[in-house]
């Protein structure tokens, strides 16, 4: 019988995926939309690309840190801000967010007030030119 050999990936050399067993999660396929985000240099474009009119002095998470984990948990299908709170402490998403705890619901909530519909644009021709990107590196 074959195995699948294991992969690891980029964005955490700790990391590998293999078939073998061991601890699962229903949100493992996760960790292959971040290595995409990885290969992307999401959390760079982020940095560089969309700015936030933040005014808080003091931030546990920064602005881009919190957009990286909506954009997991939309994709893992959990609503943004009603299931930050019970995420938080989710070992999967710790992991892919290097974060020993997530930032909470009224951390999220106050993150979208941040969002202006300027950073909503740059976040989407942001993406937009991602998918350009991949469609053209797969010609």
């Amino acid at each position: 019988m074959a195995t699948l050999p294991e992969k690891r990936v980029n964005f955490n050399p700790k990391l590998h995926i293999s078939h073998t067993g061991g601890e699962l999660s229903t949100d493992a396929g996760l960790v292959l939309v971040k290595e995409l985000m990885a290969q992307l240099n999401f959390t760079t474009l982020a940095y560089q690309l969309v700015h936030f009119d933040d005014q808080r002095h003091y931030a546990r998470y920064s602005n881009v840190s919190l957009l990286e984990q909506v954009v997991l948990q939309l994709i893992a299908g959990y609503p943004a801000d009603l299931a930050a709170t019970s995420l938080r402490d989710d070992p999967t998403f710790k992991l892919l967010l290097a974060q020993p705890q997530l930032a909470s619901q009224p951390s999220l909530s106050r993150f979208w007030q941040r969002c202006d519909e300027q950073t909503i644009t740059k976040i989407l021709v942001a993406v937009i030119e991602s998918n350009d990107l991949i469609k053209s590196s797969g010609s």
